[in-house]
């Protein structure tokens, strides 16, 4: 251990962190070059710095080493906190050249914080080496977050107009880590129309954060509903592409309807009547031989009067064949 302590100028405190020699990761160090002078109990924060993705959830024991460090300054502890891990050094400066072991594992989160808790003379000078050792564990069972990404797309109107379908589109970083190189296809829009500006390209997404749009698909035919689908897609931190989908309907106008014409119909022939001629039908009654001028002539009374004659003469006849006949 006195060789690896060796390694760090230890004019001004260091603070670093090694990586497990399995994961073969680089040392990252952080200078802390300060001397702290704050009452007994009180807290500093000594450092506070990203883990490198490659540790994240590795479960780590970590220890303190002071090299050419004479003073003494009792009971000045430094925490350890990385995701919901918390460890402590205890009296890192209770004496010349003290090696000082965490009380605990940690497993390693997406930052570690080291924060002084100033001892009873109220100073720290530093000259110190905080390091997380090679006795960590790789994150085999607690992988480091992975990314996620949302999309929402919605019709401005659900009935199009016009030809053309207006949309919404909402690219929200649903995930624990930063995107990047973020964009949208949407296939089926270009399809319809080249010049379709639904595919667009947002680049980074912070946490949380949410890019919004407007775009338009044109050239629609007027009488068919469009059911199509965009495509977000965005790539974590560690090269992890991460991709979500929506789709949104929209129909042509309400009332739109396909007719087809219907057949032409057949109708009866017509007769056509030379000018000057008048054509009636057959009047004439059988009876009486009076044909339709003459009925028109009579008027109601007239034919009432001959449909009575017609009946007297006919009982007449009767009763004269009755007495012939004796």
């Amino acid at each position: 251990m006195k060789r690896l302590i060796s390694m760090f100028s230890l004019a001004s405190m260091l603070v670093i962190l090694v990586a497990p020699s399995a994961l073969a990761a680089p040392a990252f160090i952080i200078p802390i070059d300060t001397v702290i002078y704050e009452p007994p109990g009180s807290q500093t924060v000594l450092a506070d710095v990203e883990t490198p993705p490659e540790l994240i959830g590795a479960t780590c024991l970590g220890f303190a080493a002071a090299e050419n460090q004479s003073s003494v300054h009792p009971n000045n502890n430094i925490i350890i906190e990385t995701g919901d891990s918390v460890a402590i050094l205890e009296d890192v400066e209770g004496a010349p050249n003290k090696v000082t072991d965490a009380t605990g594992a940690i497993t390693l989160g997406p930052r570690v914080k080291l924060t002084l808790d100033m001892g009873d003379d109220g100073v720290f000078s530093g000259g110190l080496v905080v390091v997380i050792d090679v006795n960590c564990t790789p994150p085999t069972t607690l992988p480091p977050p992975a990314p996620e990404i949302g999309i929402v797309k919605t019709a401005d109107v659900e009935f199009y107009v016009n030809l053309t379908g207006e949309f919404t589109i909402d690219v929200t970083n649903t995930g624990p880590v930063p995107l990047h190189d973020v964009h949208v296809t949407d296939a089926y829009a270009v399809a319809i129309d080249p010049g379709s500006d639904c595919p667009a390209v947002i680049g980074d997404l912070a946490v949380g954060e949410t890019s919004t749009y407007s775009c338009t698909i044109a050239g629609l035919d007027g009488a068919s509903e469009y059911d199509n689908v965009a495509i977000a897609i965005g790539t974590g931190p560690l090269g992890t592409e991460v991709t979500a989908t929506d789709n949104a309907q929209i129909f042509p106008i309400k009332g739109t309807t396909l007719t087809t014409q219907a057949p032409p119909t057949t109708e009866a022939p017509v007769t056509t009547q030379a000018p000057g001629t008048t054509s009636a039908p057959d009047e004439t009654l059988p009876v009486t031989g009076i044909n339709g001028d003459q009925m028109e002539g009579f008027g109601v009374a007239g034919i009432i009067l001959v449909m009575g004659g017609i009946v007297m003469l006919s009982g007449a006849a009767l009763v004269g064949q009755r007495r012939a006949g004796g």
